[in-house]
């Protein structure tokens, strides 16, 4: 058939009317087939031959070429479109392989130690008049001798260079002070060595209370304000240097110095009502 196709495209392009009558009712439709595939086209357009083809011919041909370069032309946007998703389905796998597979050690951490709240599992602060979260004896608040609970240090690491204890309440009323928080007791600069502290008795530097007086001020909450029971959190802080602050220094001069001191700390919290 190729033979044939090959002669009878010779006696076209030789100008034979009677040829190409031949040719167009015995072949036409495998010649256009061979125009939509290309083959022919390009033969005509590349050897400078296309002038010499029928005018029916050059139609067909023409719009079967403009065909196929628009179906190849949509055939290559979507192989792109394929090579483009292919390369972000890759690259989104290795992304998330790498996140799923990293190791806690290749993570940093945060070893500045600048927050109050770094918490070590080894300092602990306990008192033999009551249990965490359980109400003061009313001998330690104002209801009676007012003096402070005694106090239980355990754990201290050994690179402490001095504690700081604070004692404040956070349930203030906003009527009475607008942060709604009292402190009750600074002690700073105390020997790490410091095993406990008596009830009456201080230790280390005292700081000033939220009165403005160098002492313990024993809990008080006003029976007319709501929540009626206060909560008294006694934090302590082990530090690995002592502070340069005199007798007197405020809570916050106290919280200030010691950041990014602080190797670990504990807490305590009892609560008081009166009646």
């Amino acid at each position: 058939i190729k033979e044939k196709h090959q002669l009878s495209l010779m006696l076209i392009l030789s100008g034979s009317p009677g040829r190409i009558r031949t040719y167009d009712q015995l072949v036409n439709s495998e010649l256009r087939y061979r125009c939509a595939t290309g083959e022919w086209c390009v033969h005509f357009f590349a050897q400078g031959e296309y002038s010499q083809l029928s005018t029916k011919f050059k139609r067909s041909c023409v719009s079967q070429k403009r065909e196929l370069s628009m179906i190849q032309c949509s055939r290559m946007r979507t192989a792109y479109a394929m090579i483009g998703l292919g390369f972000l389905i890759i690259f989104g796998g290795l992304y998330l392989a790498n996140v799923r597979f990293t190791k806690p050690s290749d993570v940093p951490l945060d070893t500045s130690n600048n927050s109050l709240n770094t918490m070590s599992s080894t300092l602990t602060l306990t008192s033999s008049a009551f249990d965490a979260q359980a109400s003061i004896p009313s001998q330690f608040t104002c209801d009676g001798k007012g003096i402070n609970p005694p106090l239980t240090f355990g754990g201290v690491p050994e690179s402490t260079k001095s504690l700081v204890l604070i004692m404040d309440d956070p349930d203030v009323p906003k009527a009475l002070k607008q942060d709604g928080i009292f402190d009750h007791w600074v002690l700073f600069n105390i020997p790490p060595t410091t095993k406990e502290i008596a009830s009456g008795e201080m230790v280390g530097t005292l700081g000033g209370n939220g009165a403005g007086k160098n002492q313990y001020a024993a809990p008080c909450p006003p029976k007319q304000y709501e929540p009626s029971e206060h909560r008294y959190f006694f934090k302590l802080y082990a530090l690995d240097t002592e502070l340069s602050l005199s007798t007197g220094a405020s809570k916050s001069d106290v919280e200030k110095a010691m950041q990014g001191r602080i190797i670990a700390e504990a807490q305590l919290v009892g609560k008081y009502k009166r009646q």
